[in-house]
Formats: C-alpha cells, sequence, structure tokens
C-alpha cells in the first residue's frame, strides 16, 4: 500500500490492518517501518519473499503496488486483496 499521502490509507492500516493481523499473534510488517539502509525495492522484495501471506492494497492505482502483488503471485503467497470502494482495479 501506499506509503504515505493518503491519511485514509494511513487510517486504514493503522486502525484496521495492523490491529486485526497483530489480534492473532501475527507480525504486520510495513516495509516503510523497517531501520534499513539499502534500496527499499530490495526489502520490499525480501519481505515479500518472507511473508506467510500479504495483504495487498490496491486503492490509487499504483504501479509499484500491481508489480509488487504479481511478484507475490509468482511466489505463490497467499495474498488478500483491499480497495477503498470505487477504486478502478
Amino acid at each position: 500500500m501506499s506509503f504515505g499521502g493518503n491519511a485514509a490509507l494511513e487510517d486504514h492500516y493503522k486502525y484496521a490492518i495492523k490491529p486485526t493481523i497483530e489480534s492473532f499473534d501475527l507480525d504486520c510488517i510495513r516495509v516503510d517501518e523497517l531501520q534499513y539502509n539499502g534500496k527499499i525495492t530490495d526489502q520490499i522484495i525480501s519481505s515479500i519473499q518472507n511473508a506467510h501471506f500479504i495483504i495487498a492494497d490496491l486503492t490509487m492505482e499504483r504501479p509499484n503496488c500491481y508489480y509488487e502483488l504479481g511478484y507475490a503471485h509468482a511466489l505463490n503467497k497467499a495474498v488478500i486483496h483491499t480497495a477503498n470502494k470505487g477504486s478502478v482495479i
């Protein structure tokens, strides 16, 4: 999902996605929350590879999100898709 610039998406993550995942005693990790000094794209790829499942928010038609989603599907990761009502996906 977007890392910022959209308060509604931030609230969706902060108040819905993250607490729900953590209520099952699972770690909910978004790459911008990690301490990392390299290229963020390398960390995104690594995080997708190591994830048990992915929650992909497709609101706002961001090409990088589609790319990351395709990569997750290519690795046969379980994916939960979300998008705000009215999103074109």
